[in-house]
């Protein structure tokens, strides 16, 4: 049985805590947005997408309303990731010197690189479907361009290797599909192949026409805004100069 002492240690202990915690919120520095009258919701809900958007030269028909509805979803998920694009422009110190290189060597749209980006995030990764490095190849497609796969070597792995590969594996889709590098890049993410089929059995080439699954639907529009974006950033608040870029 609780004699009346304890009752009284225990109820001195509660409002002891108590008090603690109302104490608490006052301790802990409150957040601080860069602008008392804007937060980041705000901010985006004032950003529109850019009246012209293109990829290697090939525009993309924002005239076209579906066209335009399926851009801004890709603009605004990206723009609501702001840390994932500044690690893209960091990563892409240590990588886009080696994709320009190779892109001026073959005389290239310098805007292949940016589908790096949207295949790996510029990150040496393995993908669930064992697609691994910057430019997400599979192990078949990988020898087939050239690339030693091996329990030894990985050249998938490779930087300026896997580059190269890439760049006549685009090369390849570009030759095969009515000189449309849109097109390419959809292969390059599809395979040419499964592409190529599609556009026979469909009776149209062009891109915004195709029904495709919805990755490679959805392709072309990352690739834009990603190019879009870090083609401006002061457009869209970056302040690129701040950074410090990730080198080999």
């Amino acid at each position: 049985m609780i004699n009346i002492t304890t009752l009284i240690a225990m109820f001195f202990s509660v409002s002891i805590l108590f008090a603690q915690k109302k104490e608490i919120p006052q301790t802990i520095p409150k957040y601080e947005i860069a602008s008392k009258d804007v937060n980041f919701l705000t901010y985006l809900s004032q950003v529109n997408l850019p009246e012209k958007l293109s990829f290697c030269g090939e525009n993309i028909p924002l005239e076209n309303d579906e066209v335009r509805e399926r851009a801004e979803r890709e603009f605004y998920l990206l723009l609501q990731q702001p840390g994932q694009i500044i690690i893209y422009f960091k990563r892409a110190g240590r990588y886009f010197p080696i994709f320009e290189k190779v892109i001026r060597e073959k005389n290239l749209p310098n805007d292949l690189k940016y589908l790096s980006v949207a295949e790996s995030a510029l990150f040496m990764t393995r993908s669930g479907k064992e697609a691994v490095g910057l430019w997400q190849f599979m192990s078949e497609t990988g020898k087939k361009l050239g690339l030693r796969i091996d329990d030894y070597v990985d050249e998938r792995r490779n930087p300026e290797k896997s580059t190269r590969a890439a760049m006549e594996y685009l090369k390849q889709g570009y030759n095969a599909n009515n000189k449309s590098w849109m097109l390419a890049a959809a292969g390059y993410n599809m395979g040419h192949t499964g592409l190529g089929n599609s556009v026979s059995f469909q009776d149209t080439d062009n891109f915004f026409e195709l029904f495709l699954n919805e990755e490679t639907s959805r392709y072309i529009f990352r690739i834009a805004i990603i190019k879009e974006i870090m083609d401006n950033p002061q457009r869209y608040g970056i302040n690129t100069s701040s950074f410090q870029v990730y080198k080999s």
